[in-house]
């Protein structure tokens, strides 16, 4: 598994994606349990994420895949309905307008 901590310390936001079913089985993955234990959002990871950060997800999730019940369901949680790109997209662009900057490198 990879390092948790160097990628969630101190983050002001979690988003999670959904691992395709047709992803959770074969030699890289053999199943979505394995897939939890290695890269699901646990309570214990996001306590590595700022006190206040929120988690972001797209819907619909799977409890125990991606994401843990307790994190899913906890109130630093905000499920993007429909729009969950779109809402993403949105949030990652509001540090790099206060900033000027465009995100585009020359």
């Amino acid at each position: 598994c990879n390092d948790h901590a160097s990628g969630l310390r101190d983050c002001d936001v979690v988003i999670v994606l959904r691992l395709p079913d047709e992803r959770t089985h074969g030699p890289l993955l053999p199943s979505a349990h394995e897939y939890h234990a290695c890269y699901g959002l646990t309570p214990k990871r996001l306590a590595l994420a700022r006190p206040d950060a929120i988690v972001m997800h797209a819907e619909p999730l799977r409890h125990g895949v991606e994401i843990d019940r307790a994190v899913a369901n906890g109130p630093q949680t905000v499920p993007q309905p429909g729009f969950g790109s779109a809402v993403c997209m949105a949030v990652l662009s509001l540090p790099s307008a206060a900033s000027g900057s465009t995100g585009h490198t020359a």
